[in-house]
């Protein structure tokens, strides 16, 4: 899916608060091998709103997906997701982050998941720029969630902290050793083009190769 535009015209037009591709993804939702590109999520400038490109909120079983694009609301905000209660694996997102110059009280923003309440993110990562003032590399806020062997490139967010996962450059990123050594050595579903390009998704048929078992 790509070259799409979304905009909330007012409180009549958005009565949820919900941005996104998906609004809410529930718990018996199940969202594969889907990919996003060239996305723009746009709110409104006087409204608070929970989104990402991909869904505002899931609670269901997000893998293997991706999101490039931008999005620009007031409220809490990601690249990725809003919210999450459920579980998302082997994701990545890369794009913007923004808001609109902090004309309401700021919630959370970060580059995949804003907030993670309860949720699992396993194998996923960041490029996004997150160029507002609450903000986290991967994960803004996490509370009773986990996030396991995730990763954000530190210089393409401008963001040295996060809730959760690890803050790398972006040399590191695009190395497959550093992938290795985050708990990625042997994942079937990624592909890199060592010390080229970030990883990608295996099913998007990209140059590279799969990430090889780490013998330490």
């Amino acid at each position: 899916i790509r070259d799409l535009t979304f905009e909330t015209g007012g409180p009549d037009a958005n009565p949820s608060g919900m941005l996104g591709l998906l609004g809410e993804v529930g718990p018996l939702g199940n969202i594969v091998n889907l990919g996003v590109r060239d996305i723009s999520i746009r709110g409104e400038r006087d409204m608070q709103e929970t989104g990402g490109m991909l869904c505002a909120t899931n609670g269901g079983y997000i893998a293997r997906c991706y999101a490039i694009g931008e999005v620009v609301a007031n409220g809490t905000l990601a690249g990725f997701v809003g919210k999450n209660t459920g579980v998302i694996e082997d994701c990545y997102v890369q794009g913007m982050v923004d808001d609109f110059g902090g004309r309401l009280d700021r919630l959370y923003d970060a580059g995949l998941v804003a907030d993670n309440t309860g949720g699992t993110i396993r194998t996923c990562y960041s490029t996004c720029a997150v160029q507002t003032r609450h903000r986290g590399g991967l994960v803004a806020y996490n509370d009773g969630g986990s996030v396991e062997h995730c990763l954000w490139d530190v210089e393409a967010s401008g963001v040295e902290t996060s809730a959760g996962g690890t803050g790398v450059g972006t040399e590191e990123l695009m190395d497959v050793s550093t992938l290795q050594s985050h708990g990625w050595s042997g994942n079937p579903n990624w592909v890199i083009d060592n010390g080229k390009d970030y990883p990608r998704l295996i099913w998007e048929g990209t140059p590279g190769t799969p990430i090889p078992r780490w013998i330490p």
